[in-house]
Formats: structure tokens, C-alpha cells, sequence
């Protein structure tokens, strides 16, 4: 069994993708510790069911256009396609797509608790408001033919330019 050394790279890097989604998804819990501790003991089961469902919202609206907007080929503003990651590339970012997805999922998905639980009923709206302007400023109206390695939080990253 013969492994070559970019077959390694893209295990090593799948693998650090997920460990580090599976630590902002773990974000989830500290929100609802600290959400639980600054509410009457009454109120801790609602607040941490309302945690649950947010982050559930937000993947299926991830996964259903999220992900779309955000990296679907599109125009300035959004993305047009990969609506429920339909034609979605095999490989983003040297890592599986699916590992890929997995890791923005959990940031969308902290970002929705993270307004919800200051400003109820608003979580669409929070949502819009991030993928958006990252596909807007991501994209090559601002940046030319440059090349931009996504993994990260929001409009971080490398910038490879091509030599």
C-alpha cells in the first residue's frame, strides 16, 4: 500500500479540518452553559432545546443555500449554484468538499446561536448578513484572478497569487 505524499497531505489536512469543526461545533456547548447561567433555573431546559434547534435551522438552511450563496458560481453579490450542494466540487481547498462544508457548517451554525441568543427571531437575517458580503468580498470584483484558501473564519485566509 503505497501512499504518495499529496495523498498524505490531503489525509492530514481532511483530518485537521474536521478536528477544528468539531471544536467550533463544541462553541455550542459553552453558549448554552453560558446562556443556562445568566437565566432563571426555570428557563435552562428552553434555552438549551432553543440552542439545539437553532444550530439544526441552521444546517438544513446551510446545506439547502448557504453553502450556495457563499461558493456557488454566481454573480458579485451570491453564488448561483451547489443549492443543496448539488454539483459540488469533489475537492475545495485541497480537502474534501464535504469536510469542507462540514467545517463553514459550524460556523454558520455558532453564528446563528450567537445572534439568537441576543436577538431572538432575527437568525435568517444573521445568516444573509454573513454569507453574502463573504462571497461579495471574496469574490473577483475586488480581488482580480487571485486565489483565496477559505478555510477560516470569515474573509480570512491566504492569498495565492499566481505567479
Amino acid at each position: 500500500m503505497d501512499v504518495t505524499i499529496t495523498e498524505a497531505v490531503t489525509a492530514i489536512n481532511t483530518l485537521w479540518i474536521l478536528v477544528t469543526g468539531f471544536l467550533v461545533f463544541f462553541m455550542q456547548l459553552g453558549f448554552g452553559m453560558l446562556e443556562a447561567g445568566l437565566i432563571r433555573a426555570k428557563n435552562v431546559t428552553n434555552i438549551l432545546i432553543k440552542n439545539i434547534l437553532d444550530f439544526c435551522t441552521a444546517s438544513i438552511f446551510y446545506w439547502a443555500v448557504g453553502f450556495a450563496l457563499m461558493y456557488g458560481v454566481g454573480n458579485a453579490l451570491f453564488g448561483a449554484t451547489f443549492f443543496f450542494l448539488k454539483g459540488i466540487p469533489e475537492t475545495t481547498a485541497g480537502v474534501p468538499t464535504v469536510a469542507y462544508w462540514f467545517f463553514q457548517l459550524c460556523f454558520a451554525g455558532a453564528t446563528a446561536t450567537i445572534v439568537a441568543g441576543g436577538v431572538p427571531n432575527d437568525m435568517i437575517i444573521a445568516q444573509i448578513d454573513r454569507l453574502i458580503p463573504r462571497h461579495f468580498l471574496q469574490g473577483k470584483l475586488f480581488l482580480g484572478e487571485l486565489e483565496i484558501d477559505h478555510v477560516g473564519p470569515p474573509l480570512s485566509g491566504r492569498v495565492d497569487v499566481p505567479l
